[in-house]
């Protein structure tokens, strides 16, 4: 005969493995959706060299702006000095294919037009999502 405490330990195990198994089989049965993932860095200065702090920074891909993943309603802005890093969700077969640019605007300086980025593979380690990076360095006029 079982003593309550082997009963509650077989209990407590059996509910275990059954949440265990419930959330492998949901797992499982979500699909996989693979995208394009895009992480891109700069660093926007000035004709000196220092790094320029709060410059809105715009990112287009093939003529349309696209904004961070998870981020719908925040910008991008350069940091105290001048850099700034952004990831972005693209559909499959989207890069490396597409035009990437980076736009710059920053109050009493001239705007950095679109500039274009050269994005390179990156390795992710996993084959539903494909890892791509850019970085480059801005320079910004009066």
């Amino acid at each position: 005969m079982l003593t309550m405490r082997t009963k509650s330990l077989f209990l407590f195990l059996l509910f275990f493995l059954l949440g265990w198994l419930l959330l492998n089989v949901a797992a499982l049965a979500a699909p996989v959706t693979a995208r394009d993932h895009l992480l891109i860095s700069g660093i926007f200065k000035d004709p000196q060299g220092k790094g320029l702090q709060d410059v809105a920074v715009e990112i287009l891909v093939n003529g349309q702006t696209v904004k961070p993943a998870n981020k719908e309603h925040e910008e991008i802005v350069t940091g105290k000095n001048g850099s700034f890093l952004a990831e972005f969700e693209l559909p499959t077969g989207t890069l490396p294919n597409a035009k990437v640019e980076v736009k710059g605007f920053k109050p009493s300086w001239r705007p950095l037009a679109a500039t274009a980025l050269n994005v390179v593979a990156a390795d992710s380690g996993q084959p539903e999502q494909r890892l791509f990076q850019a970085s480059q360095i801005f320079p910004l006029q009066r």
